[in-house]
């Protein structure tokens, strides 16, 4: 089945042209071309529309020009840049081309900078007139798909520690069942410095309310010290506990509460596989792991009343008595970070799975 491929930019600035060069290029190399040019009107909000290309597209291309674009009235952000933060939170593999000898606008340059800054898994060049792109095009799109492959982690060669959240950390607030997430860096990342830890806390806090962690409006604190810098929920949300952490050694926490009713919390195998997709596409997209290769572990820190739904008000409690306690599962895979967003939801459904065997068995 051809990949598709969708074109990121405005069409300002001279990159109209270039966009409709590209188009039967695509065509002719095999890709299937995604363009908002192409797309007909929707009686939706335009980030919906922002969205809904970026899902489907199989490449994500963004060319960056001198013009930022208009802002869309329900996000603040240019389509394109809206576009880029939607593409790098899927994973998709992406392929910038900035145009050469530019003086971009006050905003585009931000935006320039924030793309340079994202190195990984990111294919960038420069282009000087149309011809010039369209003998890159080749080569960048062929080594961007080359990455969209199943996931093929290796064995870990001896075990790593993973710091677990202490069983009772959250029981006061919401009884303790909690989901926890941990990315922990293999090869000697270089330790982050106590220095940058409140910056650190503020964009941990930032990037768990783009990633639904946190909502709008959730009072945060920001605990700093010297084993760990975090964004968590603070006291003032009932029956919720969620946050996000990272340590010197740059070992990445993602938790939150699973969902409850009135018989207590819930386990269901599909949201888990959901969360641990977003927490490690979360974790990914900080761009403080500073390695390439992680360890991925989940777990539960309190799941002796962890019941099932089985109707409208009804529950069945599969574990009780059998699964007191934690249940961790510590993996003995080691993942490449460069794909860490492209396969979190594959990533997600197996180690749901073995969370749920792992309940299952105790």
């Amino acid at each position: 089945m051809a990949l598709k491929v969708m074109m990121s930019s405005v069409r300002r600035g001279g990159l109209g042209p270039v966009r409709d060069a590209v188009r039967p290029l695509l065509d002719a190399l095999g890709y299937v071309p995604i363009r908002f040019e192409d797309e007909t009107t929707q009686p939706v909000p335009s980030r919906a529309v922002c969205v809904g290309m970026v899902k489907r597209t199989d490449i994500y291309m963004l060319l960056l020009g001198a013009e930022y674009g208009d802002p869309m009235p329900d996000t603040g952000l240019a389509p394109t840049a809206e576009e880029w933060a939607i593409a790098r939170h899927e994973g998709k593999p992406i392929v910038v081309f900035e145009q050469a000898g530019i003086q971009a606008e006050p905003r585009q340059a931000d935006f320039i900078r924030e793309v340079e800054a994202y190195s990984t898994g990111v294919f960038r060049g420069t282009f000087s007139d149309t011809a010039d792109l369209l003998g890159k095009l080749r080569a960048a799109l062929g080594a961007a798909a080359a990455t969209i492959q199943p996931m093929r982690p290796r064995r870990l060669a001896e075990p790593v520690a993973i710091p677990w959240r202490p069983e009772n950390r959250d029981r006061g607030r919401v009884g303790g069942a909690a989901l926890e997430t941990h990315l922990v860096p293999i090869g000697g990342a270089e330790r982050l410095h106590a220095s940058a830890f409140r910056q650190i806390a503020r964009q941990l806090g930032r990037d768990g309310r783009d990633a639904g962690l946190f909502e709008e409006g959730d009072p945060l604190v920001f605990p700093v010290g010297e084993e760990a810098v975090a964004a968590e929920l603070g006291e003032g949300t009932r029956n919720r506990a969620a946050g996000i952490s990272i340590t010197p050694e740059r070992a990445i926490t993602v938790w939150e509460a699973l969902p409850t009713q009135v018989l207590g919390a819930v386990y269901d195998e599909g949201q888990i596989a959901s969360r641990v997709a977003r927490d490690v596409r979360l974790a990914a997209g900080l761009d403080l792991l500073g390695c390439d290769e992680v360890v991925v572990a989940i777990g539960l820190n309190k799941v002796d009343m962890l019941g099932q739904v089985t109707g409208p008000n009804s529950m069945t409690y599969p574990f009780l008595g059998a699964a007191a306690g934690a249940v961790r599962l510590e993996t003995a895979e080691v993942y490449p970070t460069a794909s860490l967003a492209r396969i979190a939801p594959e990533l997600g459904i197996e180690l749901a799975a073995r969370l749920t065997f792992r309940l299952q068995r105790r």
